[in-house]
């Protein structure tokens, strides 16, 4: 059964127009879009996971390396062994070559400079000759847009999805883990990679997603065979619901807890993510416990940037939590009284808290914080996926359990 959609209206709209233009030759050769064409994302039913591709397609993001000040005066360095291409990015076919393993683009009072020569287009696209390119001791696959968007200058790699999702596994995996573990990482990668990528197209803004843990950390390439074969194995599989992709949350350890008992989340627009039963694989890792313990000073000086009212702490203790056991509010008596914190709060001014599940106890001058479970305690347990593969499990038996109600689907 296949679902068929317009450019316009869904997803392969947003990855087929990412300007893709590749090098050939010469010169580039800009990649022909048609916003009315028709293209099928398909449901994969189980005997067509092993079919060999029929013919292959790519699919490009655009992802947010670097912003600077619109009108400030600054530049970046790029280096490519055998030179680039520049064109501008709205006319592909005014193209200068530059030979040098250098390049620097800066600007200055609103104008863009290449090699200090100011140049008349205001989006600039970079090819490197040789599919490489490297900025701050980083090589990244692809080319790059320099363009402007409101107050800022906007630095974007411009990059073919699987090769992003491969070198994505490099921060948002264990790239050592088996590779069935890294099939379910790479098919819950790409899923949350094409959200995000409709949701960028919604707000109009020149990029999918930013190179951070915001969205995914990406800091480029890498090199190790069994990612790779876990990228390929999956390539354009993503996870969908109610016939588009579904926002593929996922954590380190989920604590076994039970997600849908969460109280502040909204499970009416990601019924998927409500699973009903916790997840009993993650309790042998050794990150489902942790521990954290600060001196009250040290405390003291913490709190004191978000409650400054709050003085010589006297008390912490957890006053409300919701059914899943997540940290609702905190509250903190000082010499002057009482106030509180919610728990996202304290989760975020804390950095050795860990998880949103756990217990606070004060011994004479230190807090001693006792917790299970590493992120959010939403999606997909990575922690817990790899156990259920040393189990015996499949890459589909995974996702199956962590995002119950959702089905494969193919970009084709």
């Amino acid at each position: 059964m296949a679902f068929r959609y317009k450019f316009s209206s869904l997803v392969c709209s947003v990855l087929a127009l990412c300007a893709a233009l590749s090098y050939s030759g010469s010169e580039p050769k800009e990649r022909a879009q048609d916003p009315d064409a028709v293209y099928e994302m398909a449901v994969v039913k189980e005997q067509d996971l092993a079919q060999p591709e029929k013919k292959e397609r790519t699919f490009n993001v655009r992802i947010l390396l670097d912003e600077h000040d619109l009108y400030d005066n600054d530049e970046w360095e790029f280096q490519s062994d055998d030179g680039f291409l520049v064109s501008d990015e709205l006319i592909p076919t005014r193209t200068a070559p530059y030979a040098d393993p250098a390049l620097r683009i800066g600007h200055a009072r609103g104008s863009l400079y290449i090699n200090e020569r100011r140049c008349v287009p205001k989006k600039l696209h970079v090819i490197p000759r040789n599919g490489k390119i490297t900025i701050n001791d980083s090589t990244y696959q692809g080319s790059m847009l320099i363009v402007p968007h409101k107050e800022s200058w906007l630095l974007i790699n411009v990059i073919d999805l699987e090769e992003y999702i491969y070198s994505v596994l490099k921060t948002e995996s264990w790239p050592g883990w088996p590779v069935e573990v890294n099939k379910a990482f790479a098919i819950t990668s790409r899923t949350y990679a094409i959200a995000m990528i409709m949701r960028a197209q919604t707000k109009k803004i020149p990029y999918h997603m930013c190179n951070t843990n915001v969205h995914q950390t990406y800091t480029g390439i890498h090199d190790n065979p069994d990612v790779w074969r876990a990228v390929t194995a999956t390539r354009g599989l993503f996870l969908g619901h109610d016939n588009k992709p579904i926002l593929a949350m996922f954590d380190a350890c989920c604590g076994g807890i039970i997600p849908a008992h969460i109280r502040d989340f909204d499970f009416k627009k990601a019924p998927y993510l409500a699973r009903e039963y916790p997840c009993t694989h993650c309790k042998r890792c050794k990150i489902f416990h942790w521990e954290a313990h600060y001196e009250i000073p040290h405390l003291e000086k913490i709190i004191k940037e978000e409650m400054p009212h709050i003085t010589k702490v006297k008390k912490v203790e957890i006053v409300k939590r919701d059914r899943a056991g997540l940290t609702d509010k905190i509250a903190i008596t000082g010499r002057r009284g009482k106030d509180h914190i919610s728990g996202k709060k304290w989760y975020s001014m804390l950095k050795d808290v860990k998880s949103f599940v756990y217990e606070i106890e004060m011994h004479k001058e230190v807090i001693h914080i006792k917790g299970r479970g590493y992120g959010h305690h939403l999606g997909l347990c990575q922690w817990g996926a790899r156990e259920m593969v040393r189990d015996g499990a499949d890459y589909r038996t995974v996702l199956n359990f962590y995002y119950p109600g959702t089905c494969l689907m193919k970009l084709i």
